[in-house]
Order: C-alpha cells, then structure tokens, then sequence
C-alpha cells in the first residue's frame, strides 16, 4: 500500500502537467512558454488516505490551484521577490485540500488561513 504521494509519481506529474496545461490555455498562454517552467517549480501534492490533490505555492506561499497561481504570476510585476516565510497556508474555502491535507495541518507543516471575510 501507498503511504504518500509525492511529485514524483508519474501519474501526478501527468496531472500537474495537464493542470498546467489547462490554466495556460485558458489564459490564452502558448504551453511552451517560460511560465510553464515557473509553474512546474511550485507544484505541491497534497495526499490523504485515498486522495491527492494538487495546488500551486504562489508568491506568499499559498496553496492555490494553478489558475489562480498563474493569474498572480501574469499579475506580479517583474523584480517582485518571494519575501514570504514559515508554513505553507490553504485558504479555509478551499474544501478539497482542507480534507486531504489533514495530516500536514496537525503536524504543522500547513496552516489554515480564514478568507471567508476577505474585504
């Protein structure tokens, strides 16, 4: 039996990849562009019992899916640096990696951030 899924495995790189893939073309991105690359270097797997879930760390080290990273990126002006630190953070609303990151939340290694009030 599998205890964890990492980046690793080529069926979640295939994921990720088609995640990539997707954000990209819905963007109106052509797939070999270099964002691509920036996109591959923030891949994140989340794994549960039964589950995997992949997200995207974006600027501050947020778990996000890879619209959401990818906007941020288009939406960053160039020079910006990563000046975040500590635990990765998943947004409250994000349900599907709230239940499968269980196990990384109680060891701290992710920690919940409310966005249910976000002004």
């Amino acid at each position: 039996m599998i205890t964890s899924i990492d980046s690793t495995n080529p069926a979640i790189q295939r994921e990720a990849q088609a995640n990539i893939n997707e954000a990209l073309l819905s963007s109106g991105i052509d797939i070999e562009s270099p964002v691509r690359t920036d996109l591959l270097k923030r891949v994140r797997v989340l794994s549960g019992y039964r589950d995997a879930v992949i997200r995207f760390s974006d600027n501050d080290r947020t778990l996000v899916p890879a619209e959401v990273c990818l906007d941020q990126l288009l939406n960053t002006p160039a020079g910006t640096a990563n000046s975040s630190t500590g635990p990765l953070k998943i947004r409250m609303s994000d349900k599907q990696a709230l239940y499968v990151a269980s196990e990384e939340i109680a060891l701290g290694k992710v920690v919940v951030i409310d966005d249910r009030f976000a002004r």
